[in-house]
């Protein structure tokens, strides 16, 4: 096992061993009110022992999930030491967004690089749209915003390069505006 991965496994390790200590506090400091939540709900509910444990087990999930995300023990230095590790691990990507992945360059800008996508149903939109608007003696014309991924200028560390090719939707993108005929 090389240093590096040695160091990496040690504050995964580190970071494992907080996230556990933080929830055991979260659940200490918690126990309470959610005890005395799904107490009254069990007192208030009207059907028979069966139907109160099944209703009180769900609503005993659903309070203990609103209760401990409201007041997770040291929230705020839970966000910080996260984003420390992903620092120490050199980590270069955040990969919890809905339309792919974000990508810090070496100049320490932000870019979102998403999934290949088929782009041949948006295009065909588009067109319909065009026609729409000829139909009616109205110009139309596409703007695509511009990237900020620069041919020679926009590197990435670690290997990466996933963004080099960020182009593609956009590029298929516009390939289908011109097999409709749509000005951009």
């Amino acid at each position: 096992m090389t240093k590096t991965n040695m160091r990496n496994l040690i504050i995964t390790i580190i970071f494992l061993i907080i996230s556990f200590v933080i929830g055991g506090i979260t659940i200490v400091h918690n126990y309470q009110e959610i005890l005395t939540s799904t107490y009254k709900t069990y007192k208030n509910s009207n059907t028979n022992l069966v139907g109160k444990l099944i209703l009180t087990f769900e609503q005993s999930i659903k309070s203990s999930d609103s209760i401990f995300s409201k007041n997770i023990a040291g929230q705020e230095y839970f966000i910080e030491g996260y984003g420390a590790t992903q620092k120490l691990l050199n980590k270069k990507i955040i990969n919890d967004t809905d339309i792919g992945y974000m990508l810090k360059d070496e100049q320490g800008l932000l870019h979102f690089a998403g999934y290949n996508y088929d782009t041949k149903a948006n295009a065909k939109k588009l067109a319909s749209m065009n026609d729409y608007f000829k139909d009616i003696n109205m110009p139309f014309s596409f703007i695509l915003a511009l990237s900020k991924d620069y041919e020679g200028y926009t590197t990435f560390k670690n290997g990466i390069e996933i963004y080099a090719n960020s182009n593609l939707n956009s590029d298929k993108f516009i390939s289908g505006l011109d097999e409709n005929k749509v000005n951009y």
